[in-house]
C-alpha cells in the first residue's frame, strides 16, 4: 500500500489504477480508477528570444596586481569565451568586440590609495567611457568596491579595457562579463 500524502493532490505521483492508497487529505483508503484519454493541446506560448546566446565572455584577475594611473587592468584568466564575436588574449589588457549590442559588466576590489580615492572606468577604443565610471572615496589602505553595468552598441569592431583613471592602486578580484545581446 502506497501511504504518499501528495496522491490526492498530485495523481502523476500515485500508484498505479486499481491499486489502494492512503489520502491523508480524505484520512481514508483510495482506489484510483483508470486513467482517462490526454486532452487537447493548449495554445502555444510566447516566442523566446530569437536564437540562443552564443557569445559570451567573462575574465578575471583574482590576484593582487599594481596598476599605475592611466593604465588599463589585466585580465589573468579567461574564464568563459564562447562565440566569435568577442576576443581576448589571457592576460592581455584589451578586448576586441565586433559590432552589436552588448552588455557589460565589471567589478574590482582595490586599496585606497594615498590619494584618498579609487576611479575606474571602461574604454572603447582608447577613451573613457563616463557612464561606467565607478569612484570610491575612503581611508588610505582600506579595501573598497567597485563595479559599473552598461549596454554599449558598436558599428564597426571595438577595443574595451577597464581604466585606473584614478592614483596608482592595487586592484584584485576584477570580474569583467561581456553578453552580445543583439
Amino acid at each position: 500500500m502506497n501511504f504518499n500524502r501528495n496522491c490526492c493532490r498530485n495523481t502523476s505521483r500515485c500508484c498505479g489504477s486499481g491499486e489502494p492508497f492512503f489520502c491523508p487529505r480524505l484520512r481514508s483508503y483510495v482506489i484510483r480508477g483508470p486513467r482517462g484519454a490526454t486532452g487537447e493541446t493548449g495554445p502555444q506560448g510566447p516566442r523566446g528570444l530569437p536564437g540562443a546566446i552564443v557569445d559570451f565572455g567573462s575574465f578575471s584577475t583574482p590576484n593582487n596586481v599594481l596598476v599605475a594611473s592611466g593604465s588599463d587592468i589585466p585580465f589573468e584568466v579567461n574564464v568563459v569565451l564562447s562565440g566569435t564575436n568577442i576576443q581576448h588574449a589571457q592576460g592581455a589588457t584589451s578586448i576586441t568586440l565586433n559590432s552589436g549590442t552588448y552588455m557589460i559588466n565589471w567589478s574590482t576590489d582595490a586599496i585606497i590609495p594615498a590619494s584618498g580615492n579609487v576611479s575606474v572606468a571602461l574604454t572603447v577604443g582608447g577613451t573613457v567611457n563616463g557612464n561606467s565610471r565607478s569612484v570610491i572615496m575612503g581611508a588610505v589602505g582600506n579595501r573598497v568596491s567597485l563595479n559599473s553595468a552598461i549596454i554599449l552598441t558598436f558599428g564597426t569592431s571595438n577595443v574595451l579595457t577597464l581604466r585606473n583613471i584614478g592614483a596608482q592602486t592595487t586592484f584584485q578580484n576584477v570580474s569583467f562579463t561581456i553578453v552580445k545581446i543583439a
